[in-house]
């Protein structure tokens, strides 16, 4: 772990522990599963009622619903915010780079007559999901075993040893990471293939991918109007040759307007030079 590693993780447990003190019980259970060497573990998220999750130690994210249900980040907090305000109960979400299943379960829990369908390549983090849905016998979910981007048939995922920084090309994020083999379709292939007649929202975090989604599913934008929820950053969208303009100027084309959402509120955006990994970012139709 480096330096500059361990002092943000540092820094967002303390502020944890000040925000709920039983952030260091959570330590101290942690350690406990560490040194029996259980990293796959059984896990009630408070923020989630009535669901478990099973959760890999090993994964940043997963680390983050264990200590604080993720609510101790920024953009995690916003995304909890904005789904819990404008999901309905009978909306249609897609959830793109669903890693363990956090968002995929809230939104199954709003939208309780809707429907979710989930994407997590990573085979690993894909069995774990698989077996939270399992688990709380969760009908609302279909979870695909593949990634979504510009083509179809198989290509090459990058997986890091944390599996929730894994992507198309290796990032700033990424430290360790190995070549296995992903099954790819695009969204537009998925839509027709299960003869879809609505999408409300679709959450994306790719890695950088994002582009190659949204610029592949024009005629989905078109046809179904989603709130769009897309984590990006300038350093995810180098990796992949491109500036988060090109995104921007695209779904302006199609009909989209950008938001950041903070703190319960929308702000429209207009195009910057620079855009943090921290911001989340929406694209509403005008």
């Amino acid at each position: 772990m480096n330096f500059k590693y361990f002092l943000t993780y540092a820094t967002f447990f303390i502020k944890s522990v000040i925000k709920n003190p039983l952030t260091l019980s959570r330590l101290i259970l942690y350690l406990f599963y560490k040194l029996n060497g259980q990293d796959i573990i059984i896990y009630d998220p408070p923020q989630l009622k009535g669901f478990k999750m099973e959760l890999d130690l090993n994964s940043h994210m997963d680390k983050g619903i264990f200590f604080s249900g993720l609510l101790g980040e920024p953009i995690e907090t916003n995304l909890v915010t904005f789904l819990s305000k404008y999901l309905k109960r009978d909306s249609v979400f897609f959830d793109i780079g669903s890693n363990s299943g956090y968002f995929s379960i809230l939104a199954s829990s709003i939208a309780k007559d809707g429907f979710i369908h989930a994407f997590e390549p990573v085979r690993k983090t894909y069995k774990i999901f698989k077996k939270t849905i399992r688990l709380n016998r969760i009908k609302n979910i279909r979870l695909n075993n593949v990634c979504l981007g510009a083509k179809r048939g198989v290509i090459k995922f990058y997986v890091d040893k944390s599996s929730d920084v894994s992507s198309l090309q290796p990032t700033s994020y990424q430290k360790q990471t190995r070549q296995v083999r992903c099954q790819m379709i695009r969204l537009t292939d998925y839509c027709r293939r299960n003869s879809l007649k609505r999408i409300d929202i679709i959450k994306i975090d790719t890695e950088g991918a994002e582009k190659d989604i949204l610029f592949n599913s024009e005629k989905i934008l078109v046809k179904y109007k989603p709130i769009l929820i897309v984590e990006f950053s300038s350093e995810t969208a180098k990796a992949f040759g491109y500036h988060p303009n090109e995104l921007y100027n695209f779904l302006h084309k199609v009909g989209y307007k950008i938001y950041s959402y903070k703190n319960g509120r929308l702000k429209l955006q207009q195009k910057q030079k620079y855009y943090p990994a921290q911001d989340l970012y929406c694209f509403i139709t005008k």
